[in-house]
């Protein structure tokens, strides 16, 4: 019955080396199929459609206005952070120009998590098991990985592109107006959407809201939030550290600004004994009991739906943050959790939380975390990962499936990393399996049409094709010291990426192709995005040479 709704669920949802020349494959000779059909269909939100203009959709018009606000690129974000005292401040002035007053927000029940890796699939976790419970969720996430909608979600689903357009107007046009009149200047994307998000679950009654933090804590928008039922914080590492500090004691600070007083905080168990100290430090400060889970036991009868050995630490922070909402709120009672060494932490059993639990935790559903997509041919395994330990991470999952195969295999490599990152540190784990046989290098870009307003690449700055020679370079100077090195392909875009993947498909001697997709997840949702458009060129069968 679980593998059942689960498959129903699924199909919703410094170095002077780095200088040195690149080994490129020719790839004049790959084809793109069907091309003008696929730049049709992703350019469909275009004014002008077969040469004739037509009016754009409430939707689309709704899109261009949302992207206005984009201010993510690095240089806009370093400017809002070098005064982050004026942050919140301006941000509560923000919603009470859109209608709410941060009282309000009391009412919503909130669980509200920080983390570097590991926090949205918490927050997935613990929302599916909420909803588990009987309650009416609201989730807020970010980023998106095809649709903004995403990113804003109740009982689990998508907000409907209708009621998007219809909240985001009321609470756009009374901002607009704020800032015509001066009283207020309109916000970020972040914030608004993050306005945007508290507007719809009031206004939908949510019995429970699960709220992602986007950057850091102390200083992000959505800690205007008073009084959540439970905090929470997963896995910190390094990142984002043009704005966080770069010492993992300053991120540590960030991350724990989120701990209310008399408001439970749970943590993830944390592999770097500084973040322990810090995070006491704060909860400290701020009155907030702190709790540390261990993870998951390994239970062979459960497999999470975010398959991964990593995530059984999301897994026991998601099931405590869910438990202590149902307690807190609604007077449920649990046995299932064994307090160690006095209550500084806790050790969940699921064995003893309702049946619920465990089955929420195994059909949940995260795209572009842990997602294995099938074709004939060809399997694409897709994981987002932005920091040095998250890659390890994702090549052995990666590794832990793709060696079971019985048959040969070519083992291909999908990447794109964005933003101020250390690339070559994100890289280097990735360098250290010399199985892959070719390394794709790709721009977040559908196709090249500048037109994909949906897109997660359409609003963020990723520099392009000079980014992508940038990481291309690195890769390059961390393999001087292998002796095996893969192919490097440089592609423009995805389309081209997985047309690439297709052709070599076709000419690997009759071997199968797991291909590893990983780096942002804006380059992650951009494949997921392009994969629809070729089914059919995915989906054909080849015995031996091409036909």
């Amino acid at each position: 019955m679980i593998d059942k709704l689960r498959k129903m669920i699924s199909t919703e949802a410094g170095n002077p080396s780095i200088n040195r020349p690149l080994k490129i494959v020719n790839d004049k000779d790959t084809k793109i199929p069907n091309s003008s059909t696929i730049g049709d269909k992703f350019t469909k939100n275009s004014a002008t459609l077969n040469g004739i203009e037509k009016p754009l959709d409430q939707y689309v018009r709704v899109i261009q206005d949302l992207n206005s606000l984009q201010s993510n690129s690095q240089t806009l974000a370093l400017s809002k952070y070098r005064r982050p005292e004026e942050i919140l401040p301006l941000f509560a002035k923000q919603l009470q120009v859109a209608g709410i007053d941060i009282e309000d927000l009391n009412r919503l029940n909130i669980v509200h998590v920080s983390g570097t890796k590991g926090k949205g699939s918490t927050c997935a976790f613990a929302e599916s098991i909420l909803r588990a419970a009987g309650l009416k969720t609201g989730f807020y996430n970010s980023p998106h990985l095809i649709k903004v909608t995403e990113r804003i979600r109740l009982n689990g689903i998508p907000i409907e592109e209708d009621a998007f357009s219809s909240y985001f107007r009321k609470v756009y046009d009374a901002l607009r107006e704020g800032a015509e009149r001066k009283i207020v200047s309109m916000p970020s994307y972040f914030s608004f959407l993050t306005i945007l998000a508290f507007r719809i679950f009031l206004e939908e009654k949510v019995d429970c809201a699960v709220i992602e933090v986007g950057i850091g804590g102390e200083y992000d928008p959505t800690n205007i939030i008073q009084k959540p039922v439970v905090c929470g914080i997963s896995t910190l590492d390094y990142d984002h550290t043009s704005i966080l500090g770069n010492t993992i004691e300053s991120i540590a600070w960030a991350k724990a600004g989120i701990a209310k007083k008399g408001v439970p905080l749970f943590m993830a168990e944390q592999d770097k004994d500084p973040v322990l100290e810090v995070v006491k430090l704060r909860t400290l400060e701020k009155n907030s009991p702190l709790y540390i889970c261990k993870p998951l036991k390994v239970d062979p009868g459960l497999q999470l739906g975010i398959h991964s050995p990593v995530q059984y630490n999301n897994a026991s922070l998601a099931c405590q943050l869910a438990r202590c909402v149902l307690e807190r709120v609604y007077g449920q009672k649990f046995e299932g959790t064994s307090r160690l060494k006095g209550d500084a932490v806790v050790e969940t059993d699921l064995t003893k939380l309702p049946m619920y639990f465990k089955d929420a935790l195994a059909l949940c559903f995260w795209p572009g975390r842990c997602q294995v997509v099938k074709y004939p041919r060809i399997t694409f395994f897709l994981d987002g990962a932005h920091t040095k330990k998250s890659m390890k991470n994702c090549l052995n999952w990666f590794l832990s499936l793709s060696l079971e195969e019985d048959e040969k295999v070519c083992r291909i490599l999908m990447i794109n990393i964005i933003g101020d990152r250390n690339k070559m540190e994100v890289l280097r784990p990735l360098t250290t399996y010399e199985g892959f046989e070719s390394v794709i290098f790709s721009t977040n870009r559908i196709n090249s049409s500048p037109y994909d307003l949906n897109s997660p690449a359409f609003a963020m700055n990723d520099k392009g094709m000079d980014n992508v020679q940038t990481n291309a370079k690195i890769w390059t100077s961390l393999q001087e010291t292998t002796s095996k090195s893969p192919d490097i392909v440089i592609k423009p875009n995805t389309f081209e990426s997985i047309a690439h993947v297709d052709k070599m498909s076709r000419i690997c001697d009759n071997r199968k192709c797991h291909v590893l997709v990983t780096g942002s997840l804006h380059f992650v949702g951009a494949i997921l995005e392009t994969l629809p458009h070729v089914d059919s060129m995915l989906n054909r069968s080849y015995l031996g040479k091409d036909k």
